[in-house]
């Protein structure tokens, strides 16, 4: 099980860069990723649910694994990585 809780009393990312360069990063985590076997069969799952997919399939040059990112319905990344 994983929880994820919003703070209603956080501060909004924008709000905390509108004075700073487009892609100005923060400190705090900003994804999460799962490791999962069959992975062609969670693409499949994942594009027949229609999940926002955030670009398309990579596979990385050094392992050979692919790995792929989705939105979910507030636009945070959640990274799919092959086993």
């Amino acid at each position: 099980m994983i929880e994820l809780i919003e703070m209603e009393s956080s501060l909004p990312s924008k709000s905390l860069l509108e004075n700073h360069p487009q892609k100005t990063k923060i400190d705090g985590f900003f994804k999460l990723g799962f490791l999962v076997t069959e992975f062609e069969k969670w693409v499949d799952y994942l594009k027949q649910s229609k999940v926002e997919f955030y670009g398309s399939v990579v596979t990385d040059n050094l392992s050979g694994k692919k790995m792929l990112l989705i939105k979910d319905p507030d636009g945070n990344r959640i990274q799919i990585f092959e086993k």
